[in-house]
């Protein structure tokens, strides 16, 4: 399982928890995966030499690549759903829910980020 949260100052925290309990903090480099993509996944993230420093959409696009990378494993569906989330509010975006109100970027968005990027490099997205 992966978790994501904010201290009270706002910065942002990452941690892996394994099915024994055993907490490994993400934090550094900013970016994890799990299941059956996750060597697929985070191959791309550190490819993409992915950080918490990036943009919203930025991060969103290399998440939304890796998930594609993930994809090439028989047992990772292709159901694309994401969380965005700041200290003080949240985005959930589903397929059911594809442009949720004031979200700073949608699948929509990022298919088309994927047309013009594709492997390429990412620097001018802000």
């Amino acid at each position: 399982m992966l978790v994501g949260s904010f201290d009270v100052e706002g910065k942002p925290y990452l941690f892996h928890i394994d099915g024994t309990g055993e907490v490994t903090n993400f934090t550094f480099p900013g970016f994890a995966a799990i299941g059956s993509g996750q060597s697929q996944a985070m191959f791309w993230l550190s490819y993409r030499q992915h950080n918490l420093g990036f943009p919203v959409k930025r991060a969103a696009y290399h998440a939304f690549e890796a998930k594609l990378m993930a994809e090439s494993s028989p047992v990772v569906n292709d159901q694309i759903d994401l969380l965005i989330a700041n200290k003080t509010k949240h985005w959930i975006i589903t397929r059911n829910k594809p442009k949720p109100d004031g979200a700073p970027v949608t699948i929509a968005e990022l298919r088309e980020f994927h047309s013009i990027y594709g492997p390429r490099e990412t620097d001018d997205l802000k």
